[in-house]
């Protein structure tokens, strides 16, 4: 039996904000209540079958109902309310007296006014949340994390943005407005991501110096010089008035991603010397040697660089992902290739040569295709998938059946092969006992 109000300790309000700081009361459909609540003391969830739990995030199958959280002080600093996916129907009035941490999440069903959220000081998250609406200025006057994501509700001007000082993350705000010279003057993290409303100069952006992602941002000009001087990752995609030299780039150390970038030129030499991961796509002006790309060890993505030139044996040695596509300048053997171990995607690469059972051995995607000058059957494991195999001229109707035939002989279910129309009626039992074990098999292509 439920048990009674009484019988779950005293409510004590807020006599600032009026709020419940010892008691939540969470209407909620059946399904899983999915809430973490951390640093609370004397933490108790009861449920509608008369359950309970002390545990931070018991993600219970509930039935349709009222369950009630208490604990000694909901506004205690430290304490962490995070709401994800999940079946409570919560509005932004009756959430408890939250003074530190809040995060909604992408598929939390909470309505309700901006104003009417918590006075959380230190971290705010709010993702993809349809029925919250309002102004930026009525925002919780957070100090340190400020995260908003996909707010369709959201308006108003980017100088009533809460002044955070470390970590402001800004992501597809339509109806968010201004200059970047009036956003908060972050000093960690910046991520500014499709805001249709925000123009400026990039020298005018706040002073990060770890990590800075900028994408999508149609009023923002300026010269890569005049970035932030980030030192570990740097994000810049589509960004037409963006305009300089790769030279001047931030010499960041780990993470680089440049793509489509029209007024950017140079030579890859120039680029930083990031050891991790290198992203390079659809950049016209960037020329240069295989050779001279930065040493990276973890991933490497190139992708439509007309002015790349040079043999794959000079590739830096990355050992977990290799994407290489369109590609005009590369030359060499497939045997030189980096020794990647889960993804290896090889497309339209004309001045590939050698026999595929020499590619590096990976246990995940494994995509070469639109490669004319390769040969030879694809060897595959049970983990590898999607598989793409097809469009490859020397390659032979036979082979084609035997890379088949290798999928069988590697064994694995559920899995998925994109395979060439060249294969003969040779390899349609192979086919048929892939498709037994839930495998999708598509040879539409040449």
């Amino acid at each position: 039996m439920f048990p009674l109000a009484g019988q779950l300790g005293p409510l004590t309000l807020s006599r600032r904000t009026g709020r419940s700081k010892t008691r939540w009361v969470i209407q909620h459909n059946a399904g899983v209540l999915d809430i973490r609540i951390t640093n609370a003391t004397n933490l108790l969830w009861t449920y509608p079958d008369g359950s309970t739990s002390s545990a931070a995030r018991p993600q219970k199958t509930v039935t349709a109902g009222t369950t009630i959280v208490t604990c000694d002080d909901f506004s205690a600093t430290s304490l962490e309310v995070e709401v994800y996916n999940n079946v409570a129907q919560l509005t932004a009035a009756t959430l408890p007296d939250l003074r530190w941490y809040l995060r909604l999440d992408s598929g939390s069903v909470l309505t309700g006014a901006i104003a009417d959220l918590p006075r959380v000081t230190y971290y705010l998250y709010l993702n993809s949340l349809a029925g919250l609406t309002g102004d930026v200025v009525d925002l919780p006057r957070v100090t340190y994390y400020l995260i908003l994501n996909s707010l369709a509700g959201l308006t108003g001007a980017i100088a009533d943005l809460p002044r955070v000082t470390y970590y402001l993350h800004l992501n597809s705000l339509a109806g968010l407005t201004g200059d970047v010279v009036d956003l908060p003057r972050v000093t960690y993290y910046l991520h500014l991501n499709s805001l249709v409303g925000l123009t400026g100069d990039v020298v005018d952006l706040p002073r990060v110096t770890y990590y800075l992602h900028l994408n999508s941002l149609v009023g923002l000009t300026g010269d890569v010089v005049d970035l932030p001087r980030v030192t570990y990752y740097l994000y810049l995609n589509s960004l037409a008035g963006l305009t300089g030299d790769v030279v001047d780039l931030p010499r960041v150390t780990y993470y680089l991603y440049l793509n489509s970038l029209v007024g950017l030129t140079g030579d890859v030499v120039d680029l930083p010397r990031v050891t991790n991961t290198l992203y390079l796509l659809n950049l016209a002006g960037l020329t240069g040697a295989i050779a001279d790309l930065p040493r990276v060890t973890y991933y490497l993505h190139l992708n439509r660089l007309a002015g790349l030139t040079g043999d794959v044996v000079d590739l830096p040695r990355v050992t977990y992902y290799l994407y290489l596509v369109s590609l005009a300048g590369l030359t060499g053997d497939v045997v030189d290739l980096p020794r990647v171990t889960y993804y290896l995607y090889l497309v339209s690469l004309a001045g590939l040569t050698g026999d595929v059972v020499d590619l590096p051995a990976n246990t995940g995607e494994r995509r070469a295709y639109i490669l004319a000058l390769v040969t030879g059957d694809l060897p595959v494991v049970s983990t590898n998938t999607p598989i793409y195999f097809y469009a490859n001229p020397a390659v032979s109707p036979a082979e084609y059946d035997t890379t088949i035939a290798n999928c069988v002989a590697a064994g694995g279910t559920n899995r998925t092969l994109y395979i060439s129309s060249r294969r003969t009626s040779a390899s349609d039992a192979d086919k048929a006992t892939l498709i037994s074990r839930g495998w999708t098999v598509n040879d539409s292509n040449v």
